[in-house]
C-alpha cells in the first residue's frame, strides 16, 4: 500500500496531521469487545481522514467516498485497503460532533502558533440554510395531537400484525414499517415539545402568542379582547403613506418603515419594494395592525402579466397575506387562528424569511465568523431568525480557541448597543452600521443568548 502514493501526496499530508492530535474523547465512544461477532470498528482518525480528504477532492458525499474507497489509490492508502461504507461514514458524523469540535480546536490552536491565522480582522455573518422539511408539514397543536393519536394507534395494529404474523418476509417487513412508524411518532412528539417550548419563551418576552390582550376603540378607551361590542377593523395597505424623499413609509401610529431592499416575485414576473419596522411592541395601535413582532410591506413596481397563481392553503407556512390593491401585507405566525406551528418532519426547524428570494422556507440560521484569508475560527447552526443574538457566543468562542482579535466586522444586524458594549468589555473594535431599530434587544448585555438546534432523528 505505501506505494501507490509519492511522498508529498496530500493524504499523506492530512494523515500526518492527524496522527499529532490527540482523539481519546471519540475513542470513548467505542467499547472494546475481545472475540465479539464482527470486525472491529474504524478508528476515528481514518473516518475523519476520509471525511476531510474527501472534500479537499470535491467529494462531499458519504456514498461518493465510500465508492472511492474501493476504486482509487489514494483513499485505499487512507483506509489501509479497507471499504467502509456510506452508513459508517454518517453514522461517524451523526454520533461525534463534540468530538470532533474538540479535534477543529486542536487544528485552530495548532494553526495560529504556526502563524497561519490572523487574528487581525474577524469577519461575521450569518445565512438561512434551508431545512429538510415542506412548509405543509408545519402543523398546530391541535393537528399535531390528532397526528400523535394516529400514530399511536397505526403502531398498535402493527404490533398485533407482527405478534399474529408467521412468514418471515411478511414479517421483517412489519418490523421495517413497525419501526419507521415510531421515528414519525417521535418526531410528532417533538414538535409537540418544540411548540411548548415556544410558547414558553413568548411568554417570558411577555408577547401573546394568539393576539393582544386588548382592543383600542375609536375614542382610544381600551376594551378587553373578548368584548366584541366595539369591533375595529385592521389596518389595510391604504392606511401606510409614502414618504419618497425619505424612501420610507409612514403607518397610522406616524412610524416609518425603513426601505430593505427590492427584490423579483417568485414567478419572476413583477418585482417589490419591500419596507418593515422591526418592533411594533410600544405601538398604541398594534391590535389593529399585527400582532407579530414587527411589520413587512411590500410594493410592487410593475404589474403582473398573466393569470395570477392560486393563494397558498393554509398549512403551506406561517403567514398569510391579505391583499388589497397592490400592497400586500404579511401577517406574522402569532396571527394564525390555531397559534404557532411546528414541522413534524424536522421539528427544530423554524418558518423563516430567505435572504435572497425574500421568501418563507424551513430553516435555520448559520453563524460563520472568519480571517481575512477565509479560514473559518467558528461556526453554528441556531433557530434564531435574527443575527444580533449570535455575536457574543461567536466571539467568546474565538477568543477561547485562538485568543482575541485585534477587530470584529459584522453587517447592520450586528451593530447594536449590546453587541458594542460586549465587544469593548472584551477589548475588541466592533465595526458594524448602527442597527435601524434596537429597541426589540435586550438592554443587558449578558441577557444575550442563542438557542443552537439539536439534531433530529432521521429515517434510514
Amino acid at each position: 500500500m505505501e506505494g501507490l502514493l509519492p511522498e508529498q501526496h496530500l493524504a499523506r499530508f492530512i494523515w500526518q496531521v492527524l496522527s499529532s492530535l490527540d482523539f481519546s474523547e471519540l475513542e470513548e465512544r467505542y467499547a472494546s469487545v475481545w472475540a465479539g461477532p464482527g470486525r472491529p470498528p474504524y478508528h476515528p482518525r481514518v473516518l475523519a481522514g476520509l471525511w476531510i480528504y474527501g472534500m479537499s477532492e470535491g467529494l462531499e458525499t458519504a456514498a461518493g467516498i465510500a465508492k472511492a474507497c474501493r476504486v482509487r489509490d489514494d483513499f485505499r492508502w487512507l483506509t489501509g485497503g479497507l471499504s467502509p461504507s456510506d452508513q459508517t461514514l454518517l453514522n461517524f458524523l451523526a454520533g461525534s460532533e463534540v468530538g470532533l469540535a474538540s479535534i477543529w480546536g486542536q487544528v485552530l490552536k495548532s494553526m495560529h502558533q504556526a502563524g497561519h491565522v490572523d487574528l487581525s480582522v474577524i469577519a461575521e455573518d450569518g445565512t438561512k440554510l434551508r431545512a429538510n422539511a415542506s412548509p405543509r408539514s408545519f402543523l398546530t397543536a391541535t393537528d399535531i395531537t390528532a397526528v400523535v393519536e394516529k400514530l399511536k394507534t397505526q403502531i398498535a395494529d402493527k404490533l398485533r400484525q407482527i405478534a399474529n404474523c408467521s412468514v418471515e418476509d411478511q414479517k421483517g417487513k412489519a418490523q421495517v414499517e413497525l419501526r419507521n412508524l415510531q421515528l414519525r411518532l417521535s418526531r410528532a412528539e417533538l414538535a409537540t415539545q418544540e411548540l411548548d417550548q415556544r410558547l414558553e419563551r413568548r411568554q417570558k418576552r411577555g408577547v401573546s402568542s394568539s393576539s393582544a390582550a386588548t382592543i383600542l376603540s375609536s375614542s382610544g378607551a381600551s376594551v378587553p379582547e373578548g368584548n366584541s361590542a366595539i369591533p375595529m377593523p385592521r389596518f389595510t395597505s391604504k392606511d401606510f403613506q409614502p414618504d419618497p424623499d425619505r424612501n420610507v413609509l409612514i403607518c397610522p401610529a406616524k412610524q416609518e418603515l425603513r426601505f430593505i431592499g427590492q427584490y423579483p416575485t417568485d414567478n419572476g414576473r413583477s418585482s417589490y419594494r419591500l419596507y418593515g419596522r422591526w418592533d411594533c411592541g410600544d405601538c398604541p395601535l398594534k391590535a389593529q395592525c399585527t400582532n407579530g413582532r414587527g411589520r413587512r410591506i411590500k410594493i410592487f413596481l410593475h404589474a403582473e402579466v398573466g393569470p395570477k397563481p392560486l393563494p397558498p392553503p393554509a398549512t403551506s407556512g406561517p403567514t398569510e397575506r391579505a391583499t388589497t390593491d397592490k400592497v400586500p401585507v404579511e401577517v406574522a405566525e402569532s396571527e394564525h387562528a390555531g397559534g404557532p406551528r411546528a414541522s413534524i418532519t424536522e421539528p427544530e426547524a423554524v418558518m423563516m424569511l430567505a435572504t435572497s428570494e425574500k421568501r418563507w422556507e424551513p430553516s435555520y440560521n448559520a453563524d460563520l465568523a472568519a480571517t481575512r484569508h477565509g479560514v473559518i475560527v467558528n461556526q453554528f447552526l441556531t433557530k434564531d431568525p435574527t443575527d444580533f443574538h449570535h455575536f457574543r457566543p461567536a466571539l467568546h468562542a474565538v477568543i477561547s480557541a485562538v485568543g482575541k482579535p485585534e477587530s470584529w466586522v459584522g453587517d447592520g444586524h450586528y451593530g447594536t448597543q449590546a453587541n458594542v458594549l460586549i465587544a469593548d468589555r472584551e477589548g475588541v473594535i466592533l465595526y458594524a452600521p448602527p442597527c435601524w431599530d434596537t429597541r426589540s434587544q435586550d438592554d443587558d448585555p449578558q441577557a444575550v443568548s442563542v438557542e443552537k438546534a439539536p439534531a433530529s432523528p432521521r429515517l434510514p
